[in-house]
């Protein structure tokens, strides 16, 4: 039988062009009675095929050598490699002895490679020299065991040890040197001991197990991308961080080919030079050259600078030299959250907003806080506030004087909450510090009135707000409470282009309500004044500034909102969603004389698009109709008046307002067709509808996948670059480049932390005994009521096996009756309980939409994979997935003709960790069962990982239709034998 050292390779011995020594003293290595051929304590031999001189002959003179106490010159010497003598190595007295070929570790620049081989190969305490013999509970067996009978069952777990140790490293922004931390090294083998082999001892091992980390999960991503179902967006932004680098972030955006819309963090590039629209194109082809999807390369999204415009300008000019001037602009689009920071900008700065803002960064700059306070102090009652914030929070002993003020009533005690410094390039941060400042208004009035501040700041407590500022600022909390509503609406990964436009729409109008609403106050404040005006500053004064301050943020708001004119992906995107249509412009636009003239300009880019860059230009077949998706469960929602602005409301919409379209083509037909209804508490994925007309409808498909692939903004940028100010900290402002983007890069791509599966309320858990199939309270029926009466999919798994299945029915027969219980408590999971399960749940799932009915089974479960290799393991549980096969056949033979596919899947060779591995002797008997397996199949290489496993099978489950050839058959999920045990790591690539 083979061992693993036929799969990965094991040590041999010398090399045939390699000298026998001797070169270890007589107490350690005794010369054996023969000595033909061997060289005892050659001053120059061969080793692997290379020329050494022992050290010992070129040294200085003894006089001149300092004395050597290390215990690695007890057990071992120098040698020279004799063609560079600069090059010293160590050469190991016991692995002589024991004829191991040498490892040779590099010798000069320190003792602990030599160190760490003699305490994990030899056992010798690296403070003693003495052999150390390990003790440790039988229960808890040293990873060395395994390593020493060289098990594939080790090496996959040394291989998960490796990626779980990169993602904690990289998540949670551990420093490399930590590795070698002492304390936390002890406190990990006092957990397990068996880890002295798989911790890495150096922090330069960690680096580069995150770089080949970085790379192959890169290789996966472009795969991933040059087989994508949608054209590759980009979102990129330029960040300084805290070491005084420029670094440009890219995102990719795009839908995969299982239909999954992704979002993925390509690259963090250092921009060299100025941040100009040249240097970035420079850095962004590079990327996409590396990425190999040069040629796939959809719309960009950016903030609104001028050198943005320019660089997507000249990256679309290298990328597509024919593409027209009017085309480029089409591809470039502009981050939401930044359009509405400007317009709140403009909003809180009124006026000459613009040069206040520079006058603001030029001060900023240059550190003139006197200049800053004065500039800030002309802004009203925002200004005032942002001046006393800022004096509080900038020294820690009034922080502490704020915090010690106690007044009567709810606060008399400080309530914990800090006041909020405003800054303009944090999203929503007025409206969070004004916030803040109302809640705790009463402290900061009696901070401006006890605080005895030097002679030199008190121009800044005399800026005390009064009662009208304070209502100001109420208004002006209000009113921001829109920018913030519109930006919350748009962040995250669920929104889409779509939602771009449809709320820059809803801005407008709020911004205009608020204007009006201003301007209405200041008329009636004015009556009120009366012809003998007393206050210099008055209520009026107040409504006025703040109307004015309306109408320079709907000018802003206006400037972008007209841009959208530039690129009709923003109305493909509303348009090609079936719950919208161009319906959703009549209901918005048609109630507004000018708004009205639009509508036709919107729907004719969208035509326009779709003629010029998409119709034709791919393969496609007959229409699919179209369904109505139920939508899950409703959950809680805000902000109401921008989710009313964006859905669209039937009974406000006349049909014979539309113009009569010619059913020429794909995307007339879908246009013209009713919109899919949805209910207040309804949602709907149009992606998901693509998706399953990509096949029969690719042109339009493609066209609507790529505008909804794309996000309404660019904050996953904003996410990157905070996530990187925390890796660079004053500690690690040394990282190099390519370990900031790898370390990056792969935190993006593990993602937070999953929640244990039934701590999310969009899973339940049911337990119960297998025969509990009736009554009010059976498990339908509790489903039922969460999933509206439906069901799409069962995919029934189970499992059991045993130690025993390592053996065949020679070994088991000598218990007669273990052997009847295995059997019976196999068949009884495998078997019976998933007939249950199908029966069980059957009514529901020929209500759903899906109507797919899945077991898991096994590909041993198989005569001909059996008998092809004499597999005589898993007794009991191959013969209960064989019945479960035919099971699936006779649920077939009943449900097919009613539309339901009901097939079993086997998912490979699949590391569950299920399979504990003891003892030396099961570690034998694990070999023997997938020597088998490479017998069956001589490319097989190991169990898959499970995620691996699982995108294929989940991949083949959405492809297999029940009018193919997959109703009641066993397959594997590569749809051909042997079953999966062609490596899964070779056919799939999983990201």
């Amino acid at each position: 039988m083979a061992t693993i050292s036929s799969y990965f390779g094991a040590a041999s011995g010398r090399r045939p062009d390699s000298d026998r020594v001797i070169l270890a003293p007589t107490y350690i290595s005794p010369r054996p009675n023969d000595l033909d051929g061997i060289l005892i304590e050659p001053d120059e031999f061969k080793l692997n095929g290379k020329q050494y001189v022992r050290y010992v002959v070129v040294a200085k003179s003894q006089k001149h050598t300092k004395k050597r106490t290390s215990v690695v010159w007890q057990y071992g010497e120098d040698i020279q490699l004799k063609q560079d003598l600069t090059k010293r190595f160590w050469y190991c007295y016991l692995c002589e002895q024991q004829q191991r070929q040498q490892g040779l570790p590099i010798s000069g620049k320190g003792n602990c490679t030599a160190l760490d081989h003699l305490e994990s190969k030899h056992q010798i305490d690296r403070e003693t020299g003495e052999r150390r013999h390990a003790k440790r509970h039988l229960s808890q067996p040293s990873i060395v065991d395994f390593n020493n009978i060289s098990t594939l069952v080790f090496k996959r777990r040394f291989d998960e040890f490796k990626e779980l140790l990169i993602r904690w490293i990289v998540y949670c922004h551990i420093a490399f040197f930590q590795i070698e931390n002492l304390y936390f090294r002890e406190l990990l083998f006092y957990i397990f001991p068996g880890l002295t082999t798989l911790l890495p001892k150096a922090r330069l091992v960690v680096r580069r197990w995150i770089i080949e980390a970085f790379e192959a999960r890169k290789d996966s991503l472009r795969q991933e991308m040059q087989t994508a179902h949608s054209n590759i967006s980009i979102s990129f932004d330029i960040w300084t961080s805290p070491n005084y680098q420029a670094i440009l972030g890219c995102v990719a955006h795009f839908i995969n080919r299982s239909g999954k819309r992704r979002t993925v963090v390509l690259a963090l590039r250092e921009l060299v030079g100025e941040h100009s629209g040249e240097n970035m194109a420079d850095v962004l082809l590079h990327i996409f050259d590396d990425y190999g999807i040069s040629g796939r390369i959809g719309y960009f999204m950016a903030d609104n600078a001028s050198s943005n415009d320019a660089c997507i300008d000249l990256v679309l000019k290298a990328l597509y030299q024919n593409m027209s001037r009017k085309h480029r602009v089409r591809r470039r689009l502009r981050c939401f959250g930044h359009i509405v920071n400007l317009c709140a900008q403009a909003f809180i700065m009124g006026k000459d907003a613009s040069k206040t803002c520079k006058d603001l960064d030029s001060a900023y700059r240059e550190g003139d806080y006197t200049r800053i306070r004065e500039l800030w102090k002309k802004r009203g009652a925002i200004g005032r506030l942002h001046n006393i914030v800022r004096y509080i929070r900038a020294s820690p002993q009034r922080r502490q004087f704020f915090r010690s003020i106690q007044i009567s009533g709810d606060l008399a005690a400080f309530d914990g909450l800090e006041l909020v410094q405003s800054q303009s390039t944090r999203w929503n941060s007025y409206f969070l510090s004004i916030g803040r400042a109302l809640n705790v208004k009463e402290r900061i009035q009696l901070f401006c009135d006890q605080y005895e501040p030097p002679r030199s700041d008190r121009d800044v407590l005399e800026q005390r707000l009064n009662p009208r500022q304070w209502d100001e600022l109420g208004h002006l909390h209000d009113q921001l409470e829109t920018f913030y509503e519109a930006t919350v609406m748009n962040e995250g990964r669920q929104w889409t282009l779509a939602d771009h436009f449809q709320s820059l729409d809803w801005l407008m109008d709020e911004i205009h309500l608020a204007r009006r609403k201003f301007e209405q106050l200041a008329e009636d404040a004015l009556r009120k004044r009366g012809p003998n005006r007393q206050d210099k500053h008055d209520e009026f004064d107040d409504y006025n500034w703040l109307a004015t301050a309306a109408e320079v943020a709907w000018q802003k708001c206006e400037k972008y909102y007209n841009k959208a004119d530039e690129s009709p992906a923003y109305y493909a995107a509303i348009s090609l969603n079936p719950s919208l249509k161009n319906q959703w412009y009549y209901q918005v636009w048609n109630g507004s004389d000018y708004k009205r003239a639009w509508i036709q300009a919107a729907v004719g880019a969208v035509k326009e698009l779709w003629v010029d860059e998409y119709k034709g230009k791919f393969a496609h077949g007959a229409p699919v109709p179209t369904h109505v998706f139920k939508s899950p469960e409703p959950k809680e929602k805000s902000f109401t008046s921008v989710r009313n602005h964006k859905r669209l409301k039937l009974r406000h919409f006349d049909p014979h307002s539309s113009p009569e379209l010619p059913l020429t083509d794909h995307y007339n037909e879908f246009i013209t067709t009713d919109v899919i209804g949805l209910n207040d508490d309804e949602e709907f994925d149009p992606i998901q509808y693509w998706n399953e007309r990509y096949h029969s409808q690719t042109d339009l498909a493609r066209m609507a996948l790529d505008v909804l692939a794309l996000p309404p903004m660019s904050d996953e940028c904003e996410r990157l670059f905070s996530s990187a100010k925390l890796l660079l900290t004053d500690h690690r402002s040394r990282l190099r480049m390519d370990v900031i983007e790898a370390s990056e890069c792969l935190r993006a791509w593990y993602g937070r932390p999953e929640r244990k599966a039934f701590e999310d309320s969009a899973i339940g858990l049911m337990e119960g005994e297998a025969g509990s199939t009736v009554g009010a309270d059976g498990p339908a029926q509790v489903v039922s009521e969460k999933t509206n009466g439906t069901l799409d999919y069962i995919i029934a798994c189970a499992a059991l096996q045993a130690k025993t299945a390592l053996v065949g029915l020679d070994t088991l027969i000598q218990d007669p009756k273990a052997l009847e219980e295995d059997l019976i408590e196999h068949f009884r999971v495998n078997t019976i309980g998933p007939v249950h399960l199908f029966s069980i749940f059957m009514p529901l799932i020929l209500k759903g939409r899906a109507k797919k009915v899945i077991a898991i089974s096994t590909g041993i479960s198989d005569t001909e994979m059996t008998l092809k290799a004499d597999i005589y393991q898993a007794v009991a549980y191959s013969m209960s997935k064989a019945a479960l096969n035919m099971a699936v056949a006779k649920f077939s033979a009943v449900y097919r003709e009613k539309g339901v596919l009901v097939m079993a899947i086997c998912p490979g060779a699949v590391d569950t960790g299920s399979l504990q591995i003891e003892t030396e002797e099961e570690g034998k008997l694990a070999m023997a069962m997938f020597q088998k397996f490479k017998d069956y199949s001589p490319t097989f290489q190991g169990p898959a990982k499970l995620d691996v496993s699982v995108e294929s099978v989940l991949a083949l489950v959405n492809k297999a239709t029940v009018d193919g050839s997959y109703a009641g058959v066993f397959i594997s999920h590569t749809e051909k034998k042997p079953y999966l045990w062609e490596s899964i790591l070779r056919s799939v690539k999983a990201f």
